[in-house]
C-alpha cells in the first residue's frame, strides 16, 4: 500500500486522503469547523449526513459555491443541514482578529463595540472575536442581519 493508498482522520473523525488533498468523509461537528489548507477537492458525497455548525473551506479548495456542497441527496433536507459556510480566499494565517476579514478588506467597518458592517450599514456582517457584551442595540437602518454574525467561533487566544 502506497503513501497516497493510505488515509488519516483528524480528531474530530473526518478522513481525508493519505496525502491530504482530497477530503472523503466528514462528520458531524457542533461548533465550527476549518479544513485543512492543502485539502483540493472534497469528494461527492462526503459530507452526506453531516451536521456541521460553521463551516470554513481554505482557498486551496476547489470549491466555491454553495451548490457544490451536498449534505443531504433530498434537496428540502440538505438546504436544512447547510451549516454556515466560509470560503476563504486567502490562507488562514492571514485571518485578521480585530476585524475577521472573511469579506475583502475595506468593504465593512466596525463600530466601537466590534461590530462589523457593510459601508452602507445597512447589514449586520460579524462581531470580532472578543465581542462579549451581554446586550446589544442594533442600530435603525440595518435590514440584515448575517445568520451567524453573532455565532462566530472564537480563536485561541495567542
Amino acid at each position: 500500500m502506497g503513501d497516497s493508498d493510505r488515509l488519516w482522520m483528524d480528531s474530530y473523525g473526518f478522513v481525508y486522503s493519505g496525502d491530504g488533498k482530497r477530503l472523503l468523509k466528514g462528520a458531524n461537528v457542533e461548533g465550527a469547523y476549518w479544513i485543512p489548507e492543502g485539502v483540493e477537492e472534497i469528494e461527492e458525497g462526503a459530507l452526506i449526513g453531516c451536521r456541521i455548525g460553521t463551516l470554513h473551506i481554505p482557498w486551496t479548495a476547489h470549491v466555491h459555491e454553495y451548490d457544490q456542497l451536498v449534505f443531504s441527496e433530498d434537496s428540502e433536507e440538505n438546504e436544512e443541514l447547510m451549516p454556515a459556510v466560509y470560503f476563504w480566499t486567502k490562507e488562514y494565517a492571514n485571518l485578521d482578529e480585530e476585524t475577521w476579514a472573511f469579506e475583502e478588506e475595506g468593504e465593512y467597518r466596525i463600530d466601537e463595540h466590534g461590530v462589523g458592517y457593510s459601508l452602507n450599514g445597512h447589514r449586520l456582517l460579524f462581531v470580532r472575536a472578543k465581542f462579549t457584551d451581554n446586550e446589544y442595540h442594533v442600530p435603525d437602518g440595518v435590514v440584515t442581519i448575517c445568520s451567524m454574525a453573532f455565532g462566530l467561533p472564537t480563536l485561541p487566544e495567542n
